[in-house]
């Protein structure tokens, strides 16, 4: 009775903390372009957490899983700052194009305010590497756990009582939705986090492919053979980005 009592207290709880965490992150994209700009540790923080009630409890993630929401939060994320977060490691890469920028009106700058300005260079590259690296980890526990409840289903198809995962809304979204460029920073994020035991980017292209969803499987073909189109303009390409 006891176990059953903190289990509804639970439960309770991550329902609780759960529904803020996702109508902030649904504020935060409701822009066309997700201003992410001093908002990288709020984001993270909540995204953090919602992982942690993702990973944790089933009726989140099975919530979670069957809205489009959630994958919508990770696509306007990223949109902004996959390419924010290459531009600063190409720059700090090349040092001697950073040099050459730092000293190019030299008699204006001081060593102060040249350290000044590698240390806001180095504090902003912190916060965008977290808030990706959260944004990667969460995006690949989504899929992974897609991956276990889709071969649950399949262990119980004898059992005609049995709710198959329902990818509809998800892969919609994606195929119907999302721009070519959302969708491509997706699936380098994916790609990214390729590891032995699960490749996200497999389960996508099988999705799209099972499901008929041909311009979602031909972007993410584009995507993982490093050929980036730019149709952005074009009818095969979204018409309600969103």
């Amino acid at each position: 009775m006891q176990a059953n009592s903190e289990c509804e207290i639970s439960m309770s709880c991550a329902d609780a903390v759960e529904k803020p965490l996702v109508k902030y992150l649904n504020t935060v994209c409701d822009d066309e372009i997700v201003g992410i700009e001093n908002k990288e540790s709020c984001i993270a923080s909540a995204l953090s957490v919602l992982n942690i009630l993702f990973s944790s409890n089933e009726e989140t993630s099975n919530r979670l899983i069957k809205d489009e929401k959630l994958i919508r939060v990770f696509v306007k994320i990223l949109e902004p700052l996959y390419p924010w977060l290459q531009d600063i490691k190409k720059s700090t890469t090349d040092q001697s194009e950073k040099k050459r920028l730092l000293c190019e009106n030299k008699s204006s700058f001081n060593s102060e305010i040249k350290e000044g300005l590698k240390q806001r260079d180095d504090k902003e590259f912190q916060h965008l590497e977290i808030l990706y690296h959260i944004v990667e980890g969460f995006v690949y526990d989504y899929m992974f756990t897609l991956q276990l409840m889709i071969d649950s289903d399949s262990e119980n198809e004898s059992e005609e009582e049995t709710q198959k995962t329902d990818v509809t809304k998800f892969l919609s979204y994606l195929n119907d939705s999302c721009s070519r460029c959302r969708i491509n920073y997706l699936v380098l994020t994916m790609k990214e986090s390729i590891n032995e035991a699960f490749n996200p980017t497999e389960l996508l292209t099988d999705l799209a492919a099972k499901h008929k969803k041909e311009r979602l499987a031909r972007i993410t073909a584009d995507a993982l053979a490093g050929r980036n189109l730019d149709r952005s303009n074009s009818n095969t390409d979204s018409q309600n980005n969103t």
